[in-house]
């Protein structure tokens, strides 16, 4: 690739020398890619951090897209998207923090600019800010009469007021260590940040007698030397059970346990929250249903036919339940996702995605099930709906871990662990976002972070099998493949294949000639079987330097496979060798990647590698040539 301009690389800006910045606040850190307010740090990606520094230099005027491309991007030509996302990044971060160290104002078609504190730039003249006083007394005169008619009338106002529902959580009676662990609980789902009823109130235990509408109650069990818990959601009256859960103690702190026991609750919760604040006032049988739903759905399930049936009979029931609707899509997507619809389900999700819109325009799961109905390997398609769910939802943790699992599909590794950090974020107590940011951060070859992010999450749920999953995908294909053959052979993790994933692991623990190909027949014999199964195969002959036939694979077959599927595999750290092969530009055409990256003009990380042997854009025009 040609060599990078001097002048421009003199003017980029170097983050390695940057002096630290106070922005309303917030102490930014640019050598450290951190930011820091209110004793909380978060950790920013280099290439946003770039772009808050050039915004940080010029405050509060405004900096054209093309100085920040030059400031940031090195002068080298990007989308319009690579910039969109980093401010996007920036917002996201200033609404972390309370109150918001800053602003990302837009000017159309000409830049953004940063603002302090939300004081605007720019400044009026008198004649102006008393023009504006004028308007917004008058404003304020009308509202005040408008809100006087609707509370003159109590109709209207019981219509505005919004309904709370009171919870309160109890232990077992006559039982201290059940007391005991309940006020544990309530205390920590009081402290947990992502947690914001808005429908549902907490209220102390003293105040059962008060008749609240929902009651937890926390159980503390000891038998055959093991503690645990049972979590028993009742209605207030009546007592009828809408949910239940026993929670294994899975080591000998009892802190592990109280934690375990308060993320379970605060899951539950959340999502008896997002029914209480239903327009349709739910029955017990739909209530019931609902939180066992929803519930399954916060930890990955391939259940989800299941959980779309029990959906279905919910909005029938509640048809104005939005909640319930965008989770209905979510799993009839994923169905789709792992089998082949007849036409009849196609219509169905096509007529449910309708039905949704009717209540939420915007609903980001609405998006995500359409893009599951675009054709494999129209990425452009796919691309486009991700993108707009993300951007017209940016507080949504499904629409920002889709559109990360899009990226890595398409080699954008640095996009895709951002999206999955801003998903966990959003949503920290989600198995399934936890797990994703984990496998993200593996396949962008970041091992260290996945490493702690795979602590953090062993401390959220010690001893979980999702965990243990997790750990032992990571460990399979970038970790300690020792402690993966462990886990494989104690029956501590149960895989279909095992003993095809335990020859591989035995070829990476000891890569002699005859262990290797052990694990290379052993996938001729899968593919034999399966044609269609590459993703996994593809990552073995990659792994032991397969590279020909490789490509014999994805350039020579007839019919090459899903191309969701390869695109989830093929741009991971041990496909770097095949990366430099110019045959691979031939490979994303074969697979649709090729249009998606001349349409939206954004290539895969690795075609700026500054040792790759070839320039990506030259041999995609030979091949348009062709």
């Amino acid at each position: 690739m040609a060599d990078s301009d001097p002048v421009t690389m003199r003017e980029r800006i170097d983050l390695a020398v940057e002096g630290e910045l106070e922005l309303g606040g917030m102490r930014v850190t640019p050598a450290d890619c951190a930011v820091t307010m209110n004793g909380e740090r978060r950790d920013v990606q280099p290439r946003v951090m770039q772009v808050l520094v050039a915004l940080a230099k010029d405050r509060p005027h405004v900096v054209s897209r093309e100085k920040l491309v030059q400031l940031c991007w090195g002068g080298r030509i990007v989308g319009d998207d690579s910039v969109n996302r980093c401010v996007l990044a920036l917002r996201n971060l200033a609404r972390e923090f309370t109150p918001a160290p800053f602003a990302i104002e837009t000017v159309p078609r000409v830049g953004h600019s940063l603002v302090e504190n939300g004081h605007s730039h720019g400044s009026d003249t008198p004649a102006e800010k008393r023009g504006r006083r004028v308007l917004l007394i008058s404003g304020l005169a009308i509202i005040l009469a408008a809100i006087g008619v609707f509370l003159a009338r109590s109709v209207a106002w019981s219509w505005l007021k919004p309904r709370t529902s009171t919870l309160v959580v109890t232990g077992t009676e006559n039982d201290p260590a059940s007391r005991a662990l309940a006020r544990d609980v309530s205390a920590r789902l009081a402290s947990f940040q992502p947690i914001h009823f808005s429908a549902l109130r907490l209220v102390g235990s003293q105040r059962v007698a008060s008749r609240p509408d929902l009651i937890l109650q926390v159980g503390h069990m000891v038998g055959d030397g093991h503690a645990g818990a049972n979590l028993v959601l009742t209605t207030g009256s009546g007592r009828a059970i809408l949910w239940s859960r026993d929670v294994e103690q899975h080591s000998a702190s009892p802190v592990d346990l109280r934690q375990q026991v308060a993320v379970a609750a605060a899951l539950l919760l959340d999502c008896a929250d997002e029914a209480m604040a239903s327009p349709d006032r739910l029955n017990e049988q739909t209530l019931k249903a609902y939180l066992g739903t929803c519930v399954a759905m916060a930890d990955p399930t391939d259940d989800f036919e299941k959980i779309a049936q029990t959906l279905q009979q919910v909005v029938a029931s509640a048809p104005r339940f939005a909640a319930a609707w965008a989770k209905l899509l979510y799993a009839e997507a994923s169905v789709f996702d792992s089998s082949a619809f007849t036409d009849g389900q196609v219509l169905r999700l096509k007529r449910h995605i309708a039905e949704a819109r009717r209540i939420d325009p915007d609903m980001p799961e609405a998006y995500i099930a359409e893009a599951f109905l675009q054709p494999d390997g129209d990425f452009v398609a796919k691309g486009r709906l991700l993108k707009r769910a993300v951007a017209r939802n940016p507080n949504s943790a499904p629409a920002h871990i889709e559109y990360a699992w899009f990226l890595g599909k398409v080699g954008q590794l640095d996009n895709e662990v951002l999206e999955a950090r801003q998903a966990a974020r959003l949503d920290p107590l989600s198995p399934q976002m936890r797990d994703s940011y984990v496998t993200d951060l593996a396949v962008a070859g970041r091992f260290d972070a996945a490493r702690a992010a795979l602590t953090e999450s062993e401390r959220l749920w010690p001893g979980s099998g999702r965990v243990l999953d997790s750990r032992y995908r990571f460990n399979l294909r970038f970790g300690d493949a020792r402690d993966a053959l462990r886990m494989l052979q104690s029956g501590e993790v149960d895989y279909p294949g095992s003993n095809l994933q335990a020859s591989f692991l035995q070829a990476r623990i000891d890569p002699s000639p005859e262990n290797v190909n052990r694990a290379i027949e052993q996938v001729r014999i899968v593919m034999r079987s399966y044609p269609e199964a590459i993703d996994g195969p593809l990552q073995t002959l990659a792994q032991f330097g397969r590279k020909d036939e490789i490509f014999d694979l994805l350039l020579k077959r007839p019919h090459v496979g899903e191309s969701d599927l390869i695109g989830g595999v093929i741009f991971r750290p041990a496909f770097r060798e095949v990366h430099r092969d110019p045959r691979f530009i031939r490979v994303a055409q074969r697979l649709g990647m090729l249009k998606y990256w001349r349409t939206n003009n954004e290539w895969p990380d690795f075609c700026f590698q500054p040792n790759l042997p070839y320039d990506c854009k030259a041999e995609a025009a030979k091949l348009a040539r062709a």
